[in-house]
């Protein structure tokens, strides 16, 4: 059975009754920034919303710096704080293709040695959720990059929640526990200047934007424990039984080139939009094409 969007949404904040904001990414809520609560502010784009479709869950499209959704350019003009002692953030969201560095729900600055706020995001084809606390703080701040194992189905929609009590945090991946760590312990420590944006990492030296399809996206001010995760997966489990779905079309991002040749050897290089299979072929040079030779 397939429910709506909106309905979905408020399945998934379902929970306590602590401050919260959250989005709703569907084309109703293109109006109101997406917001899904009174106390929600909205996020934009400057890029022309585009959203999948229903039948493969819908979402927003996300595809370059332009689709990456801004909530506010600096912490400090958020017009409230962030949760501090405790923390979730979750996000329902279908990822195209790895990065090193790519974004769901991103409020950080990471410079340096100068680490603070947190992320929830990925890092090839695994989540990781990063946090700094007053714990742990070195003087300049030092966040912890929290990496899972769960793998990432490209295409396919993932729950994914991180979430920190003041001594541990976890994070969960579809409904389950994949890590954990007590490397960082007091309230989250966050940094005024970082800009909140959902949808990519970015902080004052980088920007990267993520590439798939965002549906829910909630921050809030609890810990939700293992049986609120897995009862907030549940309600949209559907959609992880859903084929997977991508808008990207199959391209060069480098084109094939030669390098590291030796006399008997020749390496071929290329990059791909997503993982593919290439056959070489090569032929001897010769006096007339007609007797050309190819080679396995």
């Amino acid at each position: 059975m397939m429910f709506t969007s909106s309905l979905c949404l408020l399945l998934f904040l379902a929970a306590q009754d602590s401050p919260r904001v959250a989005w709703s990414f569907d084309a109703g809520r293109t109006s109101a920034g997406y917001a899904a609560t009174p106390e929600t502010p909205m996020a934009r784009a400057p890029a022309e919303p585009s959203f999948a479709p229903q039948e493969h869950g819908a979402g927003l499209i996300l595809n370059s710096r332009e689709d990456v959704l801004t909530v506010v350019d600096r912490l400090a003009d958020l017009g409230h704080e962030m949760p501090k002692k405790e923390l979730t953030l979750a996000a329902w969201v279908a990822l195209e293709r790895g990065q090193r560095w790519g974004g769901i729900i991103s409020c950080l600055q990471d410079n340096g040695g100068a680490e603070r706020g947190v992320v929830l995001g990925y890092q090839e084809d695994v989540f990781y959720f990063g946090l700094a606390t007053t714990g742990a703080d070195d003087g300049d701040g030092r966040i912890t990059y929290l990496t899972g194992s769960a793998p990432i189905v490209w295409g396919r929609w993932h729950h994914v929640v991180a979430t920190f009590d003041g001594e541990r945090a976890r994070l969960y991946v579809d409904g389950a526990l994949d890590a954990e760590t007590t490397d960082q312990w007091g309230e989250v420590d966050y940094d005024a200047s970082a800009p909140l944006v959902l949808g990519g990492y970015r902080d004052q030296d980088e920007d990267y934007p993520s590439d798939g399809r965002l549906l829910a996206a909630l921050i809030a001010g609890e810990a939700r424990t293992a049986e609120e995760v897995r009862r907030a997966y549940e309600t949209r489990e559907e959609l992880v039984a859903l084929e997977p779905w991508t808008d990207l079309e199959f391209a060069f991002l480098v084109p094939p080139f030669l390098t590291w040749p030796t006399q008997s050897e020749m390496s071929v290089v290329f990059e791909t939009t997503f993982p593919s299979e290439a056959e070489v072929r090569c032929w001897r040079d010769v006096d007339s094409a007609e007797s050309a030779q190819e080679f396995p």
